[in-house]
């Protein structure tokens, strides 16, 4: 009998160990589960935090682009008003190249608004395209502005001298 009781003290110090080690595990689970959301609440974090900053770098690329844009509008708005002045053969060419212009404009705002949707690398490409818009109608405008101006020098009578 004794023997018997020896093997329940046995079996009973068996069942402790199995349940102090049960709750051991379940402790490490639950610390190893609070570490795994902390890192993933940190990660978002971070996400949140890089897509923020490039939301405001994207946002501050498209206010530089516009101020070069409007700047290039207002060479565009003082030609116009210039053009009404022109007369003769040199109004056909500045007429050629107001139309062509206004071409290079219209493809800019196309590209421009790309800007709005495009994220990541589609962006890069977008804002390139705009860039590249950009120097073309700036272009563009310079042509305009030359065939203006040859027009002006043709136009404008030549000085005459006194005569003694």
């Amino acid at each position: 009998m004794l023997a018997a009781l020896g093997l329940g003290a046995c079996n009973k110090s068996d069942q402790q160990d199995a349940v102090e080690a049960e709750r051991k595990a379940d402790d490490k689970a639950e610390q190893a589960q609070l570490e795994a959301n902390e890192k993933i609440s940190e990660a978002r974090r971070e996400a949140e935090k890089a897509s923020n900053d490039a939301a405001r770098q994207r946002s501050e690329a498209r206010v530089e682009l516009q101020k070069d844009i409007d700047a290039v509008d207002r060479k565009i708005s003082n030609l116009k008003d210039q053009a009404v002045n022109v007369q003769g053969g040199a109004k056909k060419n500045a007429e050629v190249a107001r139309a062509e212009t206004e071409t290079r404009r219209s493809a800019l705002q196309t590209s421009f608004r790309k800007l709005e949707t495009e994220t990541g690398a589609a962006w890069d490409s977008a804002k390139a395209d705009v860039q590249r818009s950009i120097s073309d109608l700036e272009a563009s405008v310079e042509s305009w502005e030359n065939a203006m101006s040859k027009s002006a020098s043709v136009k404008a009578p030549a000085a005459k001298t006194p005569a003694p």
